[in-house]
Protein backbone atom coordinates (compact mmCIF):
# COMPACT_ATOMS: atom_id res chain seq x y z
CA UNK A 1 0.00 0.00 0.00
CA UNK A 2 1.37 3.43 -0.71
CA UNK A 3 1.28 6.28 0.87
CA UNK A 4 -1.57 9.12 0.63
CA UNK A 5 -2.02 12.58 1.52
CA UNK A 6 -5.20 14.63 1.72
CA UNK A 7 -3.75 17.93 0.09
CA UNK A 8 -0.61 20.16 0.13
CA UNK A 9 1.64 20.04 3.00
CA UNK A 10 -0.08 22.87 5.90
CA UNK A 11 1.96 23.40 8.61
CA UNK A 12 1.16 24.13 12.04
CA UNK A 13 2.72 26.14 14.82
CA UNK A 14 2.12 28.07 18.05
CA UNK A 15 4.41 30.95 18.98
CA UNK A 16 7.37 29.55 20.58
CA UNK A 17 6.32 26.08 19.92
CA UNK A 18 8.05 23.80 17.09
CA UNK A 19 6.26 24.12 13.45
CA UNK A 20 4.34 20.61 12.17
CA UNK A 21 4.00 19.44 8.71
CA UNK A 22 0.54 18.26 8.77
CA UNK A 23 0.24 14.59 6.47
CA UNK A 24 -2.45 11.60 6.21
CA UNK A 25 -0.38 8.85 5.41
CA UNK A 26 -2.39 6.00 6.34
CA UNK A 27 -6.19 7.15 5.58
CA UNK A 28 -5.95 4.45 2.41
CA UNK A 29 -6.19 1.87 5.27
CA UNK A 30 -8.81 3.20 7.10
CA UNK A 31 -10.96 4.68 4.57
CA UNK A 32 -11.10 3.01 1.70
CA UNK A 33 -10.15 -0.53 2.37
CA UNK A 34 -14.00 -2.06 2.22
CA UNK A 35 -17.20 -0.56 1.95
CA UNK A 36 -17.99 -2.03 5.77
CA UNK A 37 -14.42 -0.09 6.72
CA UNK A 38 -15.61 3.20 5.01
CA UNK A 39 -18.83 3.12 6.76
CA UNK A 40 -17.06 1.60 10.58
CA UNK A 41 -17.50 4.50 13.33
CA UNK A 42 -13.69 4.24 14.26
CA UNK A 43 -13.06 4.52 17.81
CA UNK A 44 -9.35 3.07 17.78
CA UNK A 45 -6.42 4.96 19.99
CA UNK A 46 -2.97 4.89 18.40
CA UNK A 47 0.22 4.25 19.49
CA UNK A 48 3.76 4.39 18.34
CA UNK A 49 6.38 1.46 18.71
CA UNK A 50 10.28 2.56 19.64
CA UNK A 51 11.25 1.61 15.70
CA UNK A 52 9.02 4.07 15.00
CA UNK A 53 5.86 2.05 13.37
CA UNK A 54 2.05 2.94 14.19
CA UNK A 55 0.00 0.79 15.71
CA UNK A 56 -4.17 1.22 15.35
CA UNK A 57 -6.73 -1.07 16.13
CA UNK A 58 -9.40 -2.42 13.09
CA UNK A 59 -13.20 -2.13 13.51
CA UNK A 60 -14.62 -5.25 12.11
CA UNK A 61 -11.97 -8.03 12.83
CA UNK A 62 -10.17 -5.33 15.57
CA UNK A 63 -6.61 -7.06 14.54
CA UNK A 64 -3.86 -4.55 15.25
CA UNK A 65 -2.38 -3.11 12.23
CA UNK A 66 0.85 -2.17 12.72
CA UNK A 67 2.15 0.38 10.00
CA UNK A 68 4.90 1.61 8.56
CA UNK A 69 5.87 5.71 8.11
CA UNK A 70 4.79 5.39 4.31
CA UNK A 71 1.35 4.31 4.42
CA UNK A 72 2.31 0.40 4.16
CA UNK A 73 1.21 -2.49 6.69
CA UNK A 74 4.07 -3.93 8.31
CA UNK A 75 2.01 -6.50 9.97
CA UNK A 76 -1.60 -7.56 11.74
CA UNK A 77 -2.29 -10.00 14.70
CA UNK A 78 -5.28 -10.98 16.35
CA UNK A 79 -6.20 -8.59 19.54
CA UNK A 80 -9.02 -10.28 21.11
CA UNK A 81 -10.66 -7.46 22.04
CA UNK A 82 -14.29 -5.84 21.19
CA UNK A 83 -12.44 -2.24 20.99
CA UNK A 84 -9.37 -0.62 20.73
CA UNK A 85 -9.93 2.42 22.31
CA UNK A 86 -6.96 3.48 24.08
CA UNK A 87 -3.31 2.04 22.96
CA UNK A 88 -0.20 2.44 24.29
CA UNK A 89 3.39 0.71 23.20
CA UNK A 90 5.40 0.16 26.55
CA UNK A 91 8.23 -2.19 28.24
CA UNK A 92 7.36 -5.30 30.14
CA UNK A 93 10.12 -8.30 31.16
CA UNK A 94 12.68 -7.08 28.58
CA UNK A 95 10.45 -6.60 25.43
CA UNK A 96 8.37 -4.03 23.62
CA UNK A 97 4.56 -5.05 24.38
CA UNK A 98 1.02 -2.83 23.50
CA UNK A 99 -1.55 -1.92 26.11
CA UNK A 100 -5.00 -2.01 25.13
CA UNK A 101 -7.78 -0.40 27.09
CA UNK A 102 -11.09 -2.12 25.65
CA UNK A 103 -14.02 -0.46 26.96
CA UNK A 104 -16.39 -3.96 25.60
CA UNK A 105 -18.78 -2.05 23.05
CA UNK A 106 -18.21 -0.47 19.67
CA UNK A 107 -20.38 1.59 17.31
CA UNK A 108 -22.03 -0.66 14.54
CA UNK A 109 -24.19 0.47 11.26
CA UNK A 110 -27.39 -1.32 10.49
CA UNK A 111 -29.12 -1.22 7.20
CA UNK A 112 -31.16 1.97 8.06
CA UNK A 113 -27.59 3.87 8.39
CA UNK A 114 -27.81 4.31 11.92
CA UNK A 115 -25.07 3.55 14.27
CA UNK A 116 -25.79 1.98 18.33
CA UNK A 117 -23.50 0.97 20.67
CA UNK A 118 -23.11 -3.32 20.78
CA UNK A 119 -21.14 -5.33 23.40
CA UNK A 120 -19.11 -7.71 22.35
CA UNK A 121 -18.23 -11.38 23.49
CA UNK A 122 -15.16 -10.68 25.51
CA UNK A 123 -15.60 -8.45 28.95
CA UNK A 124 -14.44 -5.04 29.11
CA UNK A 125 -10.83 -5.34 30.32
CA UNK A 126 -7.22 -3.78 30.60
CA UNK A 127 -5.07 -6.38 28.41
CA UNK A 128 -1.29 -6.66 27.53
CA UNK A 129 -0.04 -8.13 24.77
CA UNK A 130 3.00 -9.19 22.62
CA UNK A 131 3.56 -7.39 19.40
CA UNK A 132 2.67 -11.02 17.44
CA UNK A 133 -0.42 -10.94 19.74
CA UNK A 134 0.33 -13.51 22.28
CA UNK A 135 -1.97 -12.57 25.41
CA UNK A 136 0.72 -12.24 28.70
CA UNK A 137 -2.52 -10.43 31.27
CA UNK A 138 -5.42 -9.63 31.37
CA UNK A 139 -7.10 -6.56 33.75
CA UNK A 140 -10.63 -7.12 34.66
CA UNK A 141 -12.85 -4.50 36.93
CA UNK A 142 -11.38 -5.03 40.66
CA UNK A 143 -13.59 -6.47 43.14
CA UNK A 144 -15.07 -3.49 43.94
CA UNK A 145 -19.03 -2.12 45.42
CA UNK A 146 -19.16 0.04 42.31
CA UNK A 147 -19.70 -2.65 39.99
CA UNK A 148 -21.59 -5.17 41.83
CA UNK A 149 -24.17 -2.89 39.75
CA UNK A 150 -22.41 -0.62 37.77
CA UNK A 151 -20.30 -1.42 34.69
CA UNK A 152 -16.72 -1.22 33.33
CA UNK A 153 -15.51 0.22 30.46
CA UNK A 154 -12.19 1.00 30.29
CA UNK A 155 -10.50 4.03 28.45
CA UNK A 156 -6.79 4.57 28.98
CA UNK A 157 -3.73 2.83 30.42
CA UNK A 158 -0.37 4.31 32.01
CA UNK A 159 2.59 2.16 33.47
CA UNK A 160 5.38 3.35 34.63
CA UNK A 161 7.82 1.17 33.09
CA UNK A 162 10.85 3.74 33.38
CA UNK A 163 13.88 1.90 34.24
CA UNK A 164 13.17 3.14 38.18
CA UNK A 165 9.98 2.62 37.48
CA UNK A 166 7.62 0.34 39.77
CA UNK A 167 5.97 -1.21 37.30
CA UNK A 168 2.31 0.00 38.50
CA UNK A 169 -0.23 -0.09 35.92
CA UNK A 170 -2.92 2.64 35.72
CA UNK A 171 -6.19 1.90 34.29
CA UNK A 172 -8.70 4.77 33.93
CA UNK A 173 -12.29 3.79 33.89
CA UNK A 174 -13.89 6.74 31.77
CA UNK A 175 -17.27 5.05 30.40
CA UNK A 176 -18.06 3.15 33.03
CA UNK A 177 -17.66 4.27 36.90
CA UNK A 178 -15.90 7.16 36.41
CA UNK A 179 -12.70 6.04 38.34
CA UNK A 180 -9.01 5.33 38.28
CA UNK A 181 -7.60 1.94 39.11
CA UNK A 182 -3.51 1.10 40.43
CA UNK A 183 -2.51 -2.29 39.82
CA UNK A 184 0.85 -3.92 40.33
CA UNK A 185 3.03 -5.20 37.43
CA UNK A 186 1.41 -8.93 38.32
CA UNK A 187 -1.78 -7.95 38.02
CA UNK A 188 -2.87 -7.41 41.59
CA UNK A 189 -5.14 -4.72 42.81
CA UNK A 190 -3.92 -1.69 44.64
CA UNK A 191 -6.24 1.26 44.72
CA UNK A 192 -8.81 3.48 43.13
CA UNK A 193 -9.30 7.12 42.38
CA UNK A 194 -12.58 8.99 42.55
CA UNK A 195 -11.30 12.85 42.28
CA UNK A 196 -13.12 13.37 45.73
CA UNK A 197 -9.40 13.45 46.40
CA UNK A 198 -8.50 16.70 44.68
CA UNK A 199 -10.95 18.60 43.27
CA UNK A 200 -13.89 16.92 42.53
CA UNK A 201 -15.30 14.21 41.32
CA UNK A 202 -14.17 12.69 37.91
CA UNK A 203 -16.52 12.70 35.31
CA UNK A 204 -15.03 10.51 32.24
CA UNK A 205 -11.80 10.06 33.20
CA UNK A 206 -10.72 9.49 29.90
CA UNK A 207 -6.98 8.64 29.98
CA UNK A 208 -4.22 8.55 32.36
CA UNK A 209 -0.40 9.40 31.54
CA UNK A 210 3.12 9.56 33.92
CA UNK A 211 4.67 12.71 33.45
CA UNK A 212 8.73 12.16 34.00
CA UNK A 213 9.63 15.28 33.21
CA UNK A 214 10.69 17.09 36.66
CA UNK A 215 12.34 15.18 39.41
CA UNK A 216 9.46 13.70 41.27
CA UNK A 217 7.08 11.45 38.42
CA UNK A 218 3.16 12.58 38.90
CA UNK A 219 0.33 10.82 37.33
CA UNK A 220 -2.04 13.27 34.79
CA UNK A 221 -5.57 12.21 34.38
CA UNK A 222 -8.25 14.26 31.72
CA UNK A 223 -11.06 14.69 33.68
CA UNK A 224 -12.86 15.18 30.39
CA UNK A 225 -16.18 16.55 31.18
CA UNK A 226 -15.00 18.26 33.87
CA UNK A 227 -12.64 20.17 31.23
CA UNK A 228 -9.41 19.80 33.34
CA UNK A 229 -6.81 17.60 34.02
CA UNK A 230 -6.24 16.65 37.54
CA UNK A 231 -2.60 15.65 38.93
CA UNK A 232 -1.65 13.21 41.52
CA UNK A 233 1.71 11.48 42.87
CA UNK A 234 2.43 7.86 42.05
CA UNK A 235 1.12 7.12 45.65
CA UNK A 236 -2.56 8.25 44.77
CA UNK A 237 -2.22 12.09 46.87
CA UNK A 238 -3.38 14.85 45.06
CA UNK A 239 -1.18 17.63 43.79
CA UNK A 240 -2.85 20.35 41.62
CA UNK A 241 -5.75 20.51 39.15
CA UNK A 242 -4.62 22.15 35.18
CA UNK A 243 -6.67 23.98 33.05
CA UNK A 244 -10.42 24.53 33.34
CA UNK A 245 -12.20 25.53 30.28
CA UNK A 246 -10.55 28.28 29.15
CA UNK A 247 -7.72 25.41 28.35
CA UNK A 248 -9.90 22.68 27.39
CA UNK A 249 -13.06 21.56 25.66
CA UNK A 250 -12.78 17.75 26.05
CA UNK A 251 -9.44 16.53 26.75
CA UNK A 252 -9.17 13.07 25.61
CA UNK A 253 -5.73 11.89 25.31
CA UNK A 254 -1.50 12.99 26.45
CA UNK A 255 1.97 12.91 24.76
CA UNK A 256 5.06 14.74 25.50
CA UNK A 257 7.43 16.41 22.80
CA UNK A 258 10.67 18.16 23.71
CA UNK A 259 9.31 18.59 27.17
CA UNK A 260 5.75 20.18 26.08
CA UNK A 261 2.86 18.15 27.15
CA UNK A 262 0.18 18.19 24.11
CA UNK A 263 -3.52 17.01 24.67
CA UNK A 264 -5.83 15.98 22.22
CA UNK A 265 -8.68 18.19 22.70
CA UNK A 266 -11.83 15.89 21.57
CA UNK A 267 -13.41 18.99 20.17
CA UNK A 268 -11.42 19.79 16.81
CA UNK A 269 -7.73 20.52 18.45
CA UNK A 270 -4.27 20.38 19.93
CA UNK A 271 -3.79 21.96 23.35
CA UNK A 272 -0.23 22.40 24.02
CA UNK A 273 1.02 23.03 27.37
CA UNK A 274 4.58 24.10 29.06
CA UNK A 275 6.66 22.49 31.90
CA UNK A 276 4.89 24.20 33.93
CA UNK A 277 1.24 23.61 32.93
CA UNK A 278 1.12 26.52 31.31
CA UNK A 279 -1.28 26.94 28.06
CA UNK A 280 0.56 28.34 25.18
CA UNK A 281 -1.71 27.38 22.67
CA UNK A 282 -3.40 25.41 20.07
CA UNK A 283 -2.76 23.34 17.02
CA UNK A 284 -5.12 22.38 13.85
CA UNK A 285 -8.38 24.51 15.94
CA UNK A 286 -11.68 24.13 13.63
CA UNK A 287 -13.85 26.05 15.92
CA UNK A 288 -17.16 25.49 13.64
CA UNK A 289 -16.82 21.47 14.03
CA UNK A 290 -17.77 20.82 17.30
CA UNK A 291 -21.35 22.92 16.72
CA UNK A 292 -21.63 20.82 13.61
CA UNK A 293 -25.07 18.42 13.81
CA UNK A 294 -24.15 14.95 14.10
CA UNK A 295 -20.42 16.18 15.15
CA UNK A 296 -18.12 14.24 15.46
CA UNK A 297 -19.88 13.22 11.84
CA UNK A 298 -22.58 15.57 9.72
CA UNK A 299 -26.02 14.53 9.31
CA UNK A 300 -27.41 13.32 5.97
CA UNK A 301 -30.49 14.57 4.65
CA UNK A 302 -32.45 11.72 6.47
CA UNK A 303 -30.78 13.03 9.50
CA UNK A 304 -28.34 9.76 10.01
CA UNK A 305 -24.96 10.08 11.00
CA UNK A 306 -21.98 10.03 7.64
CA UNK A 307 -18.81 11.07 7.58
CA UNK A 308 -18.36 14.72 7.17
CA UNK A 309 -17.69 16.54 3.73
CA UNK A 310 -15.59 19.38 5.33
CA UNK A 311 -12.35 17.29 6.80
CA UNK A 312 -9.46 18.99 5.15
CA UNK A 313 -5.30 19.11 6.07
CA UNK A 314 -4.70 21.75 8.44
CA UNK A 315 -7.69 21.58 10.92
CA UNK A 316 -9.13 18.51 13.25
CA UNK A 317 -11.89 16.97 13.49
CA UNK A 318 -11.85 15.07 16.56
CA UNK A 319 -8.64 13.70 17.88
CA UNK A 320 -9.14 11.09 20.29
CA UNK A 321 -6.02 8.82 20.07
CA UNK A 322 -2.48 10.53 20.17
CA UNK A 323 0.98 9.34 20.51
CA UNK A 324 4.91 10.69 19.58
CA UNK A 325 7.96 9.61 19.06
CA UNK A 326 11.66 10.18 19.58
CA UNK A 327 11.96 12.91 16.58
CA UNK A 328 8.86 14.63 18.20
CA UNK A 329 6.29 13.88 15.50
CA UNK A 330 3.16 13.72 16.99
CA UNK A 331 0.59 11.03 15.77
CA UNK A 332 -3.43 11.75 15.90
CA UNK A 333 -6.39 9.23 15.35
CA UNK A 334 -9.69 11.08 15.05
CA UNK A 335 -13.08 9.16 16.42
CA UNK A 336 -15.30 9.70 13.75
CA UNK A 337 -17.75 7.42 10.89
CA UNK A 338 -14.19 6.16 8.56
CA UNK A 339 -11.66 7.39 10.78
CA UNK A 340 -8.76 9.83 10.25
CA UNK A 341 -5.17 9.14 11.04
CA UNK A 342 -2.68 12.48 10.94
CA UNK A 343 0.97 12.64 11.25
CA UNK A 344 2.04 16.47 12.26
CA UNK A 345 5.54 15.88 10.99
CA UNK A 346 8.13 18.30 13.72
CA UNK A 347 10.00 20.75 11.10
CA UNK A 348 13.65 21.36 11.83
Amino acid sequence: MTAQQSGPATTLQIDGGPAYAWTEPWNQWLGARTEHESTAWIHSGIAVTASGDVVVVGHDRTDAYVLGQDGSVRTTFDTGVTQGHGLLASRWQGQEVLWIADNGARRERDAHGEYANHDGSAPPAAVLLSLTGERLMTLTAPALDAYRTGRYRPTGIAVDDADDGTGDVWVADGYGENLVHRFRSDGSYVMSLTGLEGAGRFDCPHAVWIDRRHDAPELYVSDRVNQRLQVFDLAGRFKRVVGDASYFRRPSAFTVVGGLLVVADLESRLTVLDEDDALLGHLGSDDDAAGRPGFPNQLDHEHRPVRPAALQPGRFNSPHGLASDSAGNLYVSEFLIGGRLVKLERRT
